[in-house]
């Protein structure tokens, strides 16, 4: 009796701790919304359709449907830059165009873009003369994020978390 009593008093233990950290859980998460919500984070707006760089990746993709682009120097060269997230078939995205040093537009790479919700966020992380470019999204309810910046013609994750959940 008294091996049972121990037993039970175990389980209602570890079930008390599930509830407790699960509860923990939406709290923080709860509350880093929030603070995301006062601090004024702002996402790139979608750049209007008659934008030249818009019309220039339209003409080179024709088959592609833009989801989201956003415009901003992120050469740091003087020439506003293009990000665009867009789908062919079932494949989502992430192109840049951007400026060369002979005035030229060239292209990244395609790489995988977050499925649903996506956003892209502009900011000088480091204070070097590169601008990164935040992508967030989700699929699924995975949330994922990551920070890239161009180097060599190629957009170059820093660092993030989830991507692989959510493109």
């Amino acid at each position: 009796m008294l091996k049972k009593n121990k037993l039970l008093m175990q389980i209602v233990a570890v079930v008390l701790a599930v509830v407790l950290l699960a509860g923990l859980r939406e709290f923080l998460l709860k509350r880093d919304e929030a603070e995301e919500a006062s601090s004024g984070v702002q996402y790139a707006e979608m750049v209007k359709e008659n934008h030249p760089l818009l019309k220039k990746f339209r003409s080179q993709y024709p088959e592609r449907t833009v989801l989201l682009a956003c415009a901003e120097d992120i050469t740091n060269d003087g020439i506003e830059d293009l990000v665009v997230i867009s789908q062919l078939n079932r494949d989502i995205e992430t192109i840049v165009l951007y400026s060369t040093a002979s005035g030229e537009f060239a292209q990244t790479p395609a790489i995988p873009a977050p499925r649903e919700n996506q956003h892209i966020r502009f900011f000088n992380m480091d204070k070097l003369s590169e601008i990164e470019t935040l992508i967030t999204g989700e699929k699924n309810g995975q949330v994922g994020y990551a920070i890239y910046r161009i180097m060599d013609g190629e957009m170059i994750n820093l660092f993030g978390e989830g991507m692989e959940d959510c493109c």
